[in-house]
């Protein structure tokens, strides 16, 4: 579910946001995603999946860096707010944050 597509009278308690690089490169900002996301009910548990996107070459134009830089500054705040984060590269689960206490 993309930023656009959620659904503001929605029932559910968990809300699974993906596709961010995607809304990105339409023209997407940090800062737009950051304002949505604020705007999402406070009883709902937000999901999201972000694509890593620094692992590799930095990308020659401009506008691939944007995304690139703002996909990463987005995943950043994201660990730094989430009470859980977890990596997943090929199948393999690293567990990068758990104040919960639970593994």
């Amino acid at each position: 579910m993309t930023p656009e597509e959620y659904p503001a009278s929605a029932k559910e308690k968990t809300v699974v946001v993906s596709g961010v690089s995607s809304w990105l490169q339409a023209g997407g900002t940090e800062e737009k995603f950051w304002d949505w996301f604020s705007r999402l009910r406070k009883d709902v548990y937000p999901v999201l999946i972000l694509q890593e996107m620094g692992q590799g070459l930095v990308p020659m134009e401009a506008e691939d860096r944007r995304v690139r830089d703002e996909n990463g500054r987005i995943a950043q705040k994201a660990v730094q707010k989430a009470s859980k984060a977890e990596y997943v590269w090929h199948g393999l689960i690293e567990c990068w944050k758990d104040v919960s206490g639970e593994q």
